[in-house]
């Protein structure tokens, strides 16, 4: 009899959490997002980032920066949206050393940014993904380099949530 209890007030809990979040199913909700970047090494810059629909530069990256300090892409949904998670995945080829450290991401319903980061990478990685402590709703994100003498490159961003 415990265990039927058990089981009744978790499904009930369920229900509960379910009718007062409705969030719908989670999916890529970045495919029609546009981004922008704090500087442009020889016009290294395309819509490839968000789609991951045609050819990265070099077979390595979607764009890439010039070396400056603070480097960052910010990227906007169009909308307010959930946020749920991030893949990111930095570029394909070597050497992926000059990111040391790792990407940061902030997030906004403005395009105006806190100075700490949402999120921090440990250590430089092939691709993170990143899963926020909790769902956030935001219209901007902010992917960067914190640091001197940097380039800032990756070959994909991908954002997991729904629409607000």
């Amino acid at each position: 009899m415990k265990n039927a209890l058990e089981a009744s007030i978790i499904l009930n809990e369920v229900l509960i959490v379910s009718f007062l979040w409705p969030r719908g199913e989670v999916q890529c909700i970045s495919k029609d997002a546009t981004y922008t970047a704090s500087s442009v090494s020889k016009n290294r810059f395309h819509s490839v980032l968000m789609t991951s629909e045609g050819p990265l530069y070099d077979e390595q990256f979607a764009f890439h920066t010039n070396k400056i300090q603070d480097l960052y892409i910010i990227i906007d949904l169009c909308k307010l949206k959930k946020i749920e998670s991030l893949y990111i995945k930095n570029r394909t080829g070597p050497p992926i050393s000059t990111q040391e450290g790792g990407v940061s991401v902030w997030l906004s319903n403005t395009s105006e940014f806190e100075d700490q980061p949402d999120w921090k990478a440990e250590k430089t990685q092939n691709d993170w993904t990143v899963k926020l402590p909790q769902t956030t709703s935001s219209r901007f994100i902010k992917l960067g380099l914190l640091g001197k003498n940097k380039v800032f490159h990756l070959a994909q961003v991908k954002v997991f949530g729904w629409d607000k």
